[in-house]
């Protein structure tokens, strides 16, 4: 396709190569703009905060962008607070619940399939404990975790949850030290939510022989000796649809939006062959249910959590 002649700048609350969520929103990026002639210019690395964040967005502002992508962390309070002040470029962030005559939020369904991984865990646990892995306390942390909690009850009402928040999501050392603590605390199946840190829970996973359900991609083909299934939420496929909508003439300005399991490659429960045919069934039909609407996954989380010394 000939070049549109439109400029992308590009703010990554994180690695773009971190194997997760800031990943996938890069490649969605980077293959949209190879697909329409746009012009990518980004930076990686940002702190998570709304304050780092739109520090980065401001700088990006003086390269005389037509579009702006902010992605991870605090994103929907950076780009609220300065794309008002920008009327002329347009602006996305990757999750939220605010937008104006020039921004939008996109978001992934993210708890859909978390639920799933609950219902998952809870069917497939032997010693009836299971585990959530997680970094930082942002909202599409704490609704992911809510909502694989409420699919653990779902599917195993005695099940007991041990459930972590870390406090990061790229050090490898910490996420090991974390998920060892939970594996002692007698999880034998847990689901992570991290990016660049994953490596260290998989090395715990690993090492005690228990089985990991990770989230974003598909983890189950990447590592198979460790993963029994995956979460997938391709934030990406926001980020290209976007810019798609915004080449074709289709976005509608203020739009909130989110994208879930009726976009099958977007959101879903990746399971590996290991999976029992009889589990495999309920969570096929589980799935349906959530993808229809029927089954709302709950987007808050009342229980204990461990607490790491």
């Amino acid at each position: 396709m000939a070049k549109t002649g439109l400029r992308l700048y590009a703010a990554f609350a994180g690695r773009i190569d971190d194997g997760g969520f800031i990943e996938s929103g890069y490649k969605g990026a980077r293959s949209a703009c190879d697909r329409f002639g746009i012009a990518l210019e980004y930076v990686e690395r940002i702190g998570v905060s709304a304050e780092d964040l739109a520090a980065a967005i401001e700088a990006g502002v003086a390269t005389r962008p037509d579009l702006i992508l902010a992605h991870g962390g605090s994103s929907d309070h950076a780009v609220a607070a300065v794309a008002p002040r920008h009327p002329s470029i347009r602006f996305l962030s990757t999750h939220g619940e605010t937008s104006g005559e020039n921004f939008c939020s996109f978001n992934i369904a993210q708890p859909q399939s978390a639920f799933l991984a609950g219902a998952l865990a809870g069917w497939m646990t032997k010693s009836g404990v299971v585990g959530h892995l997680s970094g930082i306390r942002i909202a599409p942390g704490l609704r992911g975790r809510a909502a694989y909690a409420a699919g653990v009850l779902t599917a195993n009402p005695q099940a007991r949850l041990v459930t972590c928040f870390c406090g990061t999501q790229e050090d490898n050392t910490v996420t090991h030290r974390a998920a060892i603590a939970e594996i002692d605390a007698g999880v034998d199946i847990m689901y992570t939510m991290l990016n660049g840190g994953r490596q260290g829970a998989i090395a715990a996973c690993r090492e005690r022989g228990i089985a990991q359900i990770g989230n974003v991609r598909d983890w189950t083909v990447a590592e198979p000796d460790v993963f029994v299934a995956s979460a997938v939420a391709d934030t990406g496929r926001l980020v290209y649809r976007w810019l798609e909508d915004i080449v074709c003439g289709r976005l509608t300005r203020g739009e909130v939006r989110t994208l879930g399991m009726e976009d099958s490659e977007a959101v879903r429960l990746a399971m590996a062959p290991s999976v029992p045919v009889v589990v495999r069934g309920k969570i096929e039909a589980l799935a349906q249910e959530v993808a229809a609407r029927r089954l709302v996954p709950p987007l808050e989380y009342l229980g204990p959590e461990l607490t790491l010394g």
